[in-house]
């Protein structure tokens, strides 16, 4: 009997090593094979936008997202954060642009003022998951990863942060 249960065991042991090397292959499949090789649309329709903030001269500090395919996420999104010399031009045009390319954005909170610092923000929104925030006179954590961890900005003297996300859009 002891060899008949050292046979399970094998066999055991052997069909546990194959659907662990199985579930493996599928994931690295999923994320590296289907998500690899598609734009991310989330990008592409924020590109009217970081063309706008490029003409008016802005530094792009990180960006970061995903097309939407991997096993872990099935929708497309994009952040990026830019340093813009000017904010109201900044305002003004990224508005006109989101406007022109199907999301116009209203704005959702006024400029506010915190206790620390004198920081002021203001965010506009669409219905389609675009969200845009400009700050000035404060210091941002990005979840961009920078050297040893997230990345902070700070817009002393510098101009403004724009932060634009776009979550939520169908693949």
């Amino acid at each position: 009997m002891g060899g008949l249960a050292r046979a399970w065991k094998t066999a055991a042991l052997g069909l546990a090593t194959v659907v662990v090397v199985l579930a493996v292959i599928t994931w690295a499949f999923g994320y590296f094979v289907l998500g690899a090789f598609h734009d991310n649309k989330a990008q592409d329709a924020a590109a009217p936008i970081t063309r706008e903030l490029e003409a008016l001269g802005a530094h792009r500090l990180c960006e970061y997202g995903d097309a939407g395919y991997g096993p872990d996420n099935r929708s497309p999104w994009y952040v990026a954060y830019y340093l813009v010399p000017d904010e109201v031009a900044a305002r003004t045009r990224i508005l006109a642009a989101a406007a022109s390319s199907g999301h116009p954005l209203r704005l959702d909170a006024a400029e506010y003022q915190t206790s620390k610092e004198r920081a002021y923000t203001s965010t506009a929104s669409d219905d389609d998951g675009l969200n845009l925030t400009i700050t000035q006179h404060k210091t941002l954590t990005s979840q961009c990863w920078g050297d040893g961890g997230y990345r902070r900005f700070s817009t002393a003297g510098k101009g403004a942060i724009v932060d634009f996300t776009y979550y939520g859009m169908e693949r």
